[in-house]
């Protein structure tokens, strides 16, 4: 992934983000008091001592239960409801936070930064259980200049020359689900992953979006196919068996999205 960003940056002036998964996916607590992300809340209840309570919210004793952020929140995101949970849309399908999970890294917004790029990169870990949708729905958003990504309209100006390119890289089967119409992310059907995987790698294709697909050291025939069906073209899916093949992938991804630039 560091030489992909190398070799792209080395020759395209172009962003780059970067979006780690594995059950679920993180925005960063900041994006909380932004729109498309719901940040989860919990109840406190303060006050107390002899006498009637008085006003809206107050309980017995004179308590009161107030609703407040929830300040162990990490930042990680679950999926919205149905259909939304395959949808870009901020307002009806925002990302509901979620506490008390596993939370990977937290993603990397669209960045002309090389260093800020390379430094998130260095800084990541395999881990966890995995939800491909999870990564799908958050690299599109970045890729998208809606809340909580705004920002990104700065580099995705509707014009002829931009060009989005999603590189999807996954070390395993879907070996978790949505659980049910919930946020949470606890369900182990692979199947029912899959299917919202390969919905999710639609909608995106339909908006416009390129997608690499890159699957590394996977037994599982299932995925394997799942994720060439995900890519734009067939040529655009890779299965790297070793770590020099992955080196070859992404070498590979790197040069035609380079070529494919300097060619529009």
């Amino acid at each position: 992934a560091r030489d992909l960003v190398n070799y792209i940056r080395d020759r395209v002036e172009s962003p780059i983000a970067v979006v780690p998964f594995a059950q679920y996916a993180n925005f960063g607590t900041a994006s909380g008091s932004e729109d498309g992300v719901i940040a989860p809340t919990i109840e406190v209840v303060t006050g107390g001592g002899r006498g009637r309570g008085r006003g809206r919210g107050r309980g017995r004793g004179g308590q009161t239960t107030q609703t407040v952020p929830d300040p162990n929140w990490q930042g990680c995101v679950g999926s919205p409801p149905e259909p939304y949970n395959r949808r870009n849309d901020p307002i009806n399908g925002a990302m509901p936070g979620v506490s008390g999970v596993d939370c990977p890294a937290e993603l990397t917004r669209l960045t002309t930064n090389r260093s800020t790029v390379l430094s998130a990169i260095s800084g990541l870990n395999a881990g966890g259980w995995t939800n491909i949708p999870s990564g799908l729905m958050a690299g599109w958003r970045t890729l998208s200049p809606i809340a909580p990504f705004e920002d990104s309209l700065t580099f995705l100006e509707p014009n002829e020359d931009v060009m989005r390119v999603a590189v999807l890289m996954t070390d395993g089967a879907n070996t978790r689900s949505q659980t049910a119409n919930t946020p949470l992310h606890d369900s182990s059907a692979q199947g029912h992953a899959d299917a919202r995987t390969a919905q999710i790698c639609e909608a995106m294709k339909d908006d416009g979006i390129r997608i690499y697909a890159v699957a590394f050291e996977i037994s599982d025939s299932n995925t394997r196919r799942m994720l060439e069906r995900c890519a734009t073209e067939p040529s655009m899916y890779y299965n790297a068996n070793s770590a020099a093949d992955l080196n070859d992938a992404f070498a590979a991804i790197a040069r035609d999205v380079v070529a494919l630039y300097i060619s529009g």
